[in-house]
Protein backbone atom coordinates (compact mmCIF):
# COMPACT_ATOMS: atom_id res chain seq x y z
CA UNK A 1 0.00 0.00 0.00
CA UNK A 2 1.18 3.59 -0.48
CA UNK A 3 3.24 4.97 2.41
CA UNK A 4 4.37 8.42 3.37
CA UNK A 5 7.95 8.97 2.25
CA UNK A 6 10.58 11.63 2.88
CA UNK A 7 10.27 12.93 -0.69
CA UNK A 8 7.74 12.00 -3.28
CA UNK A 9 8.91 13.95 -6.33
CA UNK A 10 12.23 13.48 -8.12
CA UNK A 11 14.43 16.42 -9.10
CA UNK A 12 15.54 16.54 -12.73
CA UNK A 13 18.37 18.81 -13.90
CA UNK A 14 18.94 19.15 -17.66
CA UNK A 15 22.26 19.87 -19.39
CA UNK A 16 24.35 17.27 -17.53
CA UNK A 17 26.93 15.10 -19.30
CA UNK A 18 26.97 11.35 -18.76
CA UNK A 19 30.76 11.30 -18.28
CA UNK A 20 30.94 9.53 -14.91
CA UNK A 21 31.33 12.73 -12.90
CA UNK A 22 27.79 14.03 -12.23
CA UNK A 23 26.95 14.81 -8.62
CA UNK A 24 24.80 16.70 -6.15
CA UNK A 25 26.30 18.71 -3.28
CA UNK A 26 24.11 20.42 -0.71
CA UNK A 27 23.94 22.31 2.55
CA UNK A 28 22.42 19.26 4.27
CA UNK A 29 25.21 17.00 3.01
CA UNK A 30 28.39 18.95 2.18
CA UNK A 31 29.99 16.19 0.11
CA UNK A 32 29.51 14.88 -3.42
CA UNK A 33 26.80 12.29 -3.94
CA UNK A 34 26.96 10.75 -7.41
CA UNK A 35 23.78 10.79 -9.49
CA UNK A 36 22.59 8.98 -12.57
CA UNK A 37 22.36 10.70 -15.94
CA UNK A 38 20.22 9.72 -18.88
CA UNK A 39 19.58 11.69 -22.07
CA UNK A 40 21.43 14.72 -20.69
CA UNK A 41 19.44 14.86 -17.44
CA UNK A 42 20.46 14.08 -13.87
CA UNK A 43 17.77 12.49 -11.74
CA UNK A 44 17.86 12.55 -7.94
CA UNK A 45 15.87 12.87 -4.77
CA UNK A 46 16.68 15.31 -2.00
CA UNK A 47 14.90 16.26 1.21
CA UNK A 48 14.24 19.98 0.84
CA UNK A 49 11.32 20.29 3.27
CA UNK A 50 13.34 22.35 5.78
CA UNK A 51 15.17 24.19 3.02
CA UNK A 52 18.44 23.29 1.37
CA UNK A 53 20.76 24.81 -1.19
CA UNK A 54 21.83 22.36 -3.88
CA UNK A 55 24.50 22.30 -6.54
CA UNK A 56 23.91 19.69 -9.25
CA UNK A 57 26.24 19.23 -12.20
CA UNK A 58 29.40 17.73 -13.61
CA UNK A 59 32.26 18.22 -11.17
CA UNK A 60 34.65 17.87 -14.13
CA UNK A 61 34.07 17.90 -17.88
CA UNK A 62 36.41 17.05 -20.73
CA UNK A 63 36.75 18.64 -24.16
CA UNK A 64 36.79 15.10 -25.62
CA UNK A 65 33.33 13.66 -24.89
CA UNK A 66 34.56 10.05 -25.26
CA UNK A 67 36.67 10.31 -22.10
CA UNK A 68 35.27 8.83 -18.88
CA UNK A 69 35.98 10.40 -15.49
CA UNK A 70 35.93 9.14 -11.91
CA UNK A 71 36.51 11.57 -9.05
CA UNK A 72 37.81 9.95 -5.86
CA UNK A 73 37.67 12.44 -3.02
CA UNK A 74 35.94 10.74 -0.11
CA UNK A 75 36.10 7.47 1.77
CA UNK A 76 39.89 7.36 1.66
CA UNK A 77 42.41 7.01 4.48
CA UNK A 78 43.17 10.20 6.42
CA UNK A 79 45.70 12.38 4.63
CA UNK A 80 45.14 10.74 1.24
CA UNK A 81 45.03 13.26 -1.59
CA UNK A 82 41.92 13.25 -3.81
CA UNK A 83 42.43 12.24 -7.44
CA UNK A 84 40.68 12.06 -10.78
CA UNK A 85 40.81 8.95 -12.95
CA UNK A 86 40.69 9.87 -16.63
CA UNK A 87 39.94 6.89 -18.88
CA UNK A 88 40.48 6.90 -22.64
CA UNK A 89 38.34 4.07 -24.12
CA UNK A 90 39.42 4.85 -27.69
CA UNK A 91 42.06 3.18 -29.89
CA UNK A 92 44.10 6.38 -30.20
CA UNK A 93 45.99 8.57 -27.73
CA UNK A 94 44.07 11.67 -26.64
CA UNK A 95 45.30 15.08 -25.52
CA UNK A 96 42.54 16.35 -23.29
CA UNK A 97 41.58 19.47 -21.37
CA UNK A 98 39.54 18.88 -18.23
CA UNK A 99 37.81 21.70 -16.40
CA UNK A 100 35.68 22.09 -13.33
CA UNK A 101 32.97 24.77 -13.70
CA UNK A 102 33.76 27.91 -11.67
CA UNK A 103 30.65 27.37 -9.49
CA UNK A 104 31.46 23.72 -8.65
CA UNK A 105 32.14 22.99 -4.96
CA UNK A 106 35.71 22.10 -3.92
CA UNK A 107 37.26 22.09 -7.44
CA UNK A 108 35.59 25.07 -9.14
CA UNK A 109 37.69 26.73 -11.84
CA UNK A 110 40.34 23.99 -11.99
CA UNK A 111 41.86 23.28 -15.43
CA UNK A 112 43.96 20.22 -16.28
CA UNK A 113 45.70 19.39 -19.55
CA UNK A 114 46.98 15.86 -20.08
CA UNK A 115 47.67 13.15 -22.61
CA UNK A 116 46.08 9.74 -22.10
CA UNK A 117 47.33 6.74 -24.12
CA UNK A 118 44.84 4.63 -26.08
CA UNK A 119 42.79 2.31 -23.88
CA UNK A 120 44.46 3.60 -20.71
CA UNK A 121 43.57 5.37 -17.50
CA UNK A 122 45.60 8.26 -16.10
CA UNK A 123 45.50 9.28 -12.45
CA UNK A 124 45.54 13.03 -11.77
CA UNK A 125 46.21 14.17 -8.16
CA UNK A 126 43.94 17.05 -7.10
CA UNK A 127 43.95 19.78 -4.50
CA UNK A 128 40.71 21.29 -3.28
CA UNK A 129 39.85 24.99 -3.34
Amino acid sequence: APRETIIDLPICVAGIEDNGCAAVYGTKHPWFRWVGVTEGKAWLQEDVDQGSELWVGNVFVCDNKEMRLTLVDQGQAAGTQPFLEVHNPTDAPVNAVLTSPPHAPRYGGMRIELGVPAGSTSIVPLRTN
